[in-house]
């Protein structure tokens, strides 16, 4: 009488293999939605982090204009430089624009550092962007 109990190695690795290819099926069905759903998460982070500094930048511009007669100035030098990166009251941010704008005759943006009544600012968290304007 031949009692076997149990499974043979051979019977185990086939188990194995077609486990594996199984798998293997599944994970490219699955697979860029399954590797790729982290990047929403951090999109959305990254969005509300730039949301929430340029909020803040708002909030600082309303109430300079309570105070200071120089509100836009104040507001530029606090924001920082172009291509800087900041970690200030704001929040952490890097400047990609931050400076004086006004138009031409054909409505085109143009650089006005004469005027300086239009205060163009673009921040930047991550890959997200978020691009204001502040007028006196």
């Amino acid at each position: 009488m031949n009692d076997s109990r149990g499974m043979t190695l051979v019977e185990i690795l086939a188990g194995l293999v077609i486990l594996s290819i199984v798998a293997l099926v599944a994970l490219r069905y699955l697979g860029t939605g399954l590797t790729a759903s982290g990047n929403s998460v951090a999109h959305v982070r990254e969005q509300e982090q730039v949301a929430t500094v340029m909020e803040r930048i708002t909030v600082e511009y309303s109430r300079l204009q309570k105070t200071d007669p120089g509100a836009l100035a104040t507001l530029k030098a606090a924001i920082g430089g172009e291509g800087s990166d900041q970690d200030n009251e704001f929040g952490s941010y890097s400047v990609v624009r931050n400076r004086y704008i006004g138009f031409n005759a054909s409505q085109v943006e143009i650089d006005d550092n004469v005027n300086l009544n239009v205060l163009k600012v673009k921040i930047k968290v991550g890959s997200r962007q978020m691009v204001s304007i502040f007028t006196m």
